[in-house]
């Protein structure tokens, strides 16, 4: 099922289409790291704001509280983030990178990087800036 002249006209089955086959080249590369493409994104939102707590990460990424909760164990298991105790919320735990996640975000930017860039390489960079603004508006219009 590769001829995408077999699918039906509808954006949002191209669009799903293509997250899937992004999604696994994406897994591909990260796989040998450990890592899946449902993890990387914890990562950065990490990266750029470490010491957040498991449902300010799931707002953020736009997922359940209960994907969150499974996907920070199994980050956590691979030693890729550790929790400690919220200071003013006893309920709550902030969620750190490990020096290890520190260490190797390079190199997991660079395969996300690598894969966008080959997923977009038929692109212009005219085309790319076209098709982030509009799906941008699609997720803007679904939110």
């Amino acid at each position: 099922m590769s001829d995408a002249r077999l699918t039906p006209p509808f954006p949002g089955h191209l669009l799903s289409w293509s997250s899937r086959l992004m999604a696994r080249e994406l897994n591909r590369r990260l796989s040998p790291l450990g890592l899946s493409t449902g993890q990387w994104g914890v990562l950065f939102v990490l990266l750029e704001d470490d010491g957040l707590t498991q449902t300010q990460l799931a707002a953020r990424l736009g997922v359940e509280q209960p994907t969150m909760a499974a996907t920070l164990r199994r980050l956590e298991e691979g030693g890729w983030v550790r929790r400690e105790p919220h200071e003013a919320d006893r309920r709550a735990e902030v969620v750190h990178l490990t020096e290890h996640a520190r260490c190797t975000m390079p190199t997991v930017i660079e395969q996300v990087e690598a894969t966008n860039a080959q997923a977009l390489s038929a692109l212009t960079k005219q085309e790319i800036t076209t098709l982030n603004a509009l799906l941008n508006r699609i997720i803007a219009t679904l939110s």
